[in-house]
């Protein structure tokens, strides 16, 4: 009886992890990079155009590009046209669903695994492959990656070519289509096994050459490709060098997972240790181990090495002669295997289906990520040119609106763009002057950053203004804009006044019938609109807006609204409530802080701005910075810190010293630079 409710269970999980790989590859988020891929697949097949060169970049034209997954690209391209978007990234994710699980179960059966560590393994690899679904080249390593641990597994610890040609062949296939260093460290564990035994068995030379002769052979198959790079080499040397850049590169953060993940975690890699020291697998111990630790220190890891810890935990659990007795489910130790088994499996199928829960939020969440709404503007315009791009959205920009663009970056980083790139690249993001520099150098014609983060920067770059905002980025265009009010006030919201209210309607009317709903530019146009038609600003804040949703473009603009009411007690509190603050938030709140006769929460507000690292901070704002501490020092004592600063700043001042009268708003809208800022600037009007 038992033995048949233990059969019904596995079969019913069995369906559920099916189910739940349905369900994954239905998830429309497929990551940035896949829009490249796409775009080098297409050109690849239907232009001839060569996908180790460049042709899409304005920074890197005509430069090499080291072993790029072409079989992937071209199946994308392929799968795109048939069955169109989003379906052929689904087809994708199928077809590499079912090839990893077949591999799994031709691996299992090879071994003669009971239904019921049938039933774990395949939950268990359900759930590894949801923490990475995206639409990459090593979607389909991880059905390779089963394949291997087949070969190794057949082979045992016999080293001889009908073992292992075909483990050559794979890895020649694995390195001509992407990264293999995930096949090289399961083959590893091979030597290591076939090592251990020849040395127990006193193997004679001709063995020990064979096993040598065999491995380097498997190393050097990894050149046979277009360039005669090694993706191997490629991956133990350059994933190190993007470690500090790149958040895939970065540690897996725990905290980031719900708790059931983590115990899923623990569980599946620690029973697979047990076992490995309990069976003397000293190969797949060190297979466990060396990707258990690329799991824990890079994030891009933890599927793959999941998915192959969890293959070596089923041939383990087949294979042990303790645990084989538990098909017959009488006996007490049977017993105890059935239920615990039973249990890991419940707690892995819970957390796919929390994780299958999340799909419908990532998939409603995908149109926030993309700038499709945008990249339908810039075609219907027909626009042309260069663009400086924000790295995520460079491949997206790429897929829709090549031949017509250029780009200075996207997800090619390490097989083209060098790590030099991208830190110029951050730093140019990090300072208005490099980001002028930039532009000027490659002529740009068009800016596309993330709207709420990037206004003011572009601002002060200069000579570009707004054109169109999407659910997450904006639109600059150089010498003319259709939403420069609108950019203005974001990059500026001190600067307001009567003349502002009929551009910023005309815009409104001119173009927001094109903006996508969702458009991060309508919440901040509607509070700006509102304000500028109520008979009393203070309660139109107060009263018609909720305030938990605004952005910080809107707290901005309603603090130094406020400030012009004299209620500079509210204003500080929404400067303090920005989550993203700039310079201008901490300098504003400073100001009000000073003219609501709060000196000591003035100072501690410049206290804190003075902690903050700001790359590339500007004149006007040191000049700004200089006058508050002038105003605060007769009232309040300094901190070291600050009484520091001041001399500082009063060293690199033309005058000397603070003017002794009020700052209005006015100051926060000056351009960088002392020469362009008028004294009435800086001055309550009369």
């Amino acid at each position: 009886m038992q033995s048949r409710t233990t059969n019904l269970f596995a079969f019913g999980a069995l369906a559920a992890a099916l189910a739940m790989a349905c369900l994954a590859s239905l998830q429309e988020f497929v990551g940035f990079d896949v829009y490249w891929h796409l775009r080098m697949g297409v050109d690849w097949v239907t232009l001839g155009l060569s996908p180790w060169i460049d042709h899409y970049s304005y920074t890197f034209s005509g430069e090499e590009i080291r072993n790029p997954p072409v079989l992937f690209q071209a199946a994308l391209h392929y799968a795109i046209s048939f069955f169109g978007e989003p379906e052929g990234f689904y087809a994708i994710r199928g077809l590499a669903s079912i090839l990893m699980l077949g591999t799994a179960v031709a691996l299992l059966l090879r071994v003669r695994a009971p239904v019921l560590v049938l039933a774990l393994v395949l939950s268990a690899l359900v759930y590894f492959l949801q923490m990475r679904i995206f639409v990459r080249p090593e979607i389909f390593s991880y059905a390779m990656s089963g394949a291997a641990v087949l070969l190794y597994v057949r082979a045992g610890t016999e080293c001889s070519p009908r073992m292992v040609v075909p483990m050559i062949a794979l890895m020649w296939l694995w390195s001509a289509y992407h990264s293999p260093i995930v096949g090289y460290v399961i083959f590893a564990g091979y030597f290591l096994d076939c090592a251990v035994h020849q040395f127990r068995v006193g193997a004679p030379v001709k063995t020990w050459r064979t096993w040598l002769l065999s491995g380097l052979s498997m190393i050097g198959v990894s050149y046979l490709v277009p360039g005669f790079r090694s993706a191997l080499e490629l991956a133990l040397v350059g994933s190190e060098e993007w470690a500090s850049l790149i958040g895939e590169y970065y540690p897996q953060q725990i905290g980031a997972l719900s708790l059931l993940d983590v115990y899923t975690l623990m569980i599946v890699g620690a029973s697979c240790a047990v076992l490995a020291v309990m069976q003397r697998r000293a190969g797949f111990l060190l297979v466990w181990g060396v990707l258990t630790y690329t799991a824990i220190s890079m994030s891009r890891m933890i599927t793959p090495a999941g998915i192959v810890v969890t293959l070596l935990l089923g041939v383990m659990l087949a294979q042990d002669p303790r645990l084989k007795r538990f098909r017959s489910v009488g006996e007490l130790r049977g017993k105890l295997a059935a239920i615990g088994m039973s249990v890991l499996i419940a707690i892995i199928l819970l957390a796919s289906a929390m994780r299958i829960q999340t799909s419908a939020v990532q998939n409603w969440v995908s149109a926030f990520a993309y700038p499709t709404a945008m990249a339908g503007y810039m075609a219907q315009t027909r626009f042309t040119g260069r663009i400086f791009n924000e790295y995520g959205i460079g491949g997206f920009l790429l897929h829709r609106l090549y031949p017509g663009v250029q780009i200075f970056i996207d997800g090619r980083t390490q097989i083209l763009y060098p790590r030099q790139h991208l830190e110029a690249y951050l730093d140019i993001l990090g300072s208005p002057d490099a980001l002028r520099d930039s532009l000027n150098e490659h002529e740009v014609e068009a800016i596309v950053l993330k709207f709420t983060r990037s206004s003011e920067r572009v601002f002060q770059a200069g000579n570009y203004f707004l054109d169109f905002v999407d659910v997450t980025y904006g639109l600059w265009k150089r010498g003319d804009g259709r939403l420069a009010v609108h950019g203005l006030l974001s990059a500026r919201p001190a600067c307001w006044g009567p003349e502002m209210v009929q551009g910023v309607s005309a815009e409104r009317a001119a173009t927001f019938a094109e903006l996508h709903s969702s458009s991060a530019l309508i919440p901040f146009s509607d509070l700006v609109e509102g304000f500028a038609g109520a008979s009393d600003g203070v309660a139109f804040f107060d009263t018609h807006i909720d305030q938990a949703n605004w952005s910080d473009d809107m707290r901005r603009f309603a603090a130094f609204r406020l400030m012009d009411l004299n209620r500079d007690d509210l204003a500080v509190a929404l400067f303090g409530s920005v989550q993203k603050k700039r310079t201008r938030d901490y300098l504003g709140a400073a100001l009000a802080g000073i003219r609501s006769g709060s000196f000591t929460v003035a100072r501690a507000i410049l206290d804190e701005m003075q902690q903050t690292p700001w790359p590339g901070r500007d004149q006007a704002s040191l000049w700004l910075e200089l006058e508050l501490l002038g105003r605060i020092e007769p009232e309040v004592v300094l901190e070291k810190s600050l009484t520091d600063r001041l001399t500082e700043l009063r060293s690199l001042s033309p005058a000397g010293q603070a003017g002794p009268t009020d700052i209005g708003t006015q100051a926060f809208c000056a351009l960088p630079g002392f020469e362009e800022m008028p004294d009435r600037f800086f001055r309550e009007n009369p």
